[in-house]
């Protein structure tokens, strides 16, 4: 079991100056998840849209409210997409590295002023 916290982000419009920042939108849920690599056919049809997709998280449904991103590990990931699990009450949610340099800005300017 890992720490897992959801996020989502939102570009918004300096007033000022007309520049655009990435800030999160959503408080965060954090929860301690199971956290495993994607399966094999699962990895070959998204390889075929040109999607490397890394891992596969296993989420209670009602925890996961649409958000966009996955912090594991210090490490910001992209969630692509879901998927049912063999229990009911959960979802498998697929995701893959996010390399945008803003948006692991943005988190990680929300998780300092947090103390997280």
């Amino acid at each position: 079991m890992q720490t897992i916290l959801l996020l989502d982000t939102e570009i918004r419009t300096v007033p000022h100056s007309g520049g655009k920042t990435e800030t999160i939108i959503e408080h965060g849920t954090m929860f301690s998840g199971e956290v495993s690599l994607v399966g094999q056919q699962t990895y070959w049809n998204a390889k075929v849209s040109n999607i490397i997709l890394e891992y596969s998280v296993k989420v209670r449904k009602s925890l996961y409210k649409n958000e966009k991103f996955m912090w594991i590990n210090n490490k910001l990931f992209e969630v692509v997409n879901l998927a049912k699990s063999k229990d009911q009450n959960d979802i498998l949610l697929n995701i893959k590295a996010k390399t945008d340099s803003s948006t692991s800005d943005a988190v990680i300017a929300w998780l300092a002023a947090r103390s997280i």
